[in-house]
C-alpha cells in the first residue's frame, strides 16, 4: 500500500496549501470541491472568502490567501485549517474559534488579531531557510512548527538534538526556539515543560 507521507525533502517541491496537518507530518489534501488554480490550490478572493462566510459557509481548508487583505474581517469559527496565508494582512481580523492548525502563517501580519485563547509566537528563519513559529491551537495545545515539523515540545527536543546535535544548525534551532518560548512566557503565556535536557 504507498502511503501518502509528503517527506521534508519532498516537501521542499509541494505547496504547503496542498498538504494537511496530521500529528507530527502532513499529509496531501484531498479536495472535494472549490475553484482549483493550475497547482490544485482553491484560489479566493478577499470578497469571495467573505461572501461565502456571510452565506454560512465555514469551510476553507487549503484556500490560497497569500497576501490577501484580510484586515479587519470576521472569520469566527471558519475552518483555514492548512490554508496558505503567507504574508497576509490580518491585522485586527477576529479569529477566535477559528481552525488554524497546518495553515502557513509565514509573514502574515497579525497585529491586533483576535485569537480568543489561541496564540502564536512568530520566530526567526533558519539558515536553510525553515520559518519557526511555536503555536498554541485549539485541538493541538502548545507547539514547534518549521517547515514540515509540527511537533510537543518534548519531541521537538527529541528530535533536533538526534537529526541536528552538535552541528551549527542544531545550536541555531535551540537557540532560535529558546528565543521564541522566552517570547511567550514573556508573554505570559503558559509554556509546558519538554523544551531541554531531560534531567533526572
Amino acid at each position: 500500500m504507498r502511503s501518502n507521507t509528503v517527506g521534508c525533502e519532498e516537501f521542499r517541491n509541494v505547496p504547503f496549501h496542498s498538504l494537511r496537518h496530521r500529528g507530527n507530518r502532513l499529509f496531501p489534501h484531498r479536495r472535494r470541491s472549490g475553484r482549483l488554480d493550475i497547482q490544485g490550490s482553491l484560489t479566493m478572493t478577499r470578497d469571495e472568502l467573505l461572501t461565502a462566510y456571510a452565506e454560512g459557509k465555514r469551510d476553507f481548508r487549503g484556500a490560497d490567501l497569500g497576501g490577501a487583505d484580510l484586515g479587519g474581517a470576521d472569520l469566527r469559527g471558519a475552518d483555514l485549517g492548512g490554508a496558505d496565508l503567507r504574508g497576509a494582512d490580518l491585522r485586527s481580523a477576529d479569529l477566535r474559534s477559528a481552525d488554524l492548525r497546518g495553515a502557513n502563517l509565514r509573514g502574515a501580519n497579525l497585529r491586533g488579531a483576535n485569537l480568543g485563547e489561541q496564540w502564536i509566537a512568530q520566530g526567526a528563519t533558519r539558515s536553510d531557510g525553515y520559518f519557526f513559529m511555536l503555536t498554541n491551537f485549539t485541538g493541538e495545545g502548545v507547539r514547534i512548527k518549521a517547515g514540515c515539523r509540527d511537533f510537543a515540545l518534548a519531541a521537538a527536543w527529541q528530535h533536533w538534538t538526534t537529526t541536528r546535535g552538535n552541528t551549527p544548525l542544531g545550536d541555531e534551532t535551540i537557540a532560535i526556539v529558546n528565543c521564541l518560548i522566552a517570547c511567550a512566557k514573556g508573554r505570559g503565556y503558559d509554556i509546558p515543560t519538554g523544551w531541554g535536557p531531560h534531567k533526572e
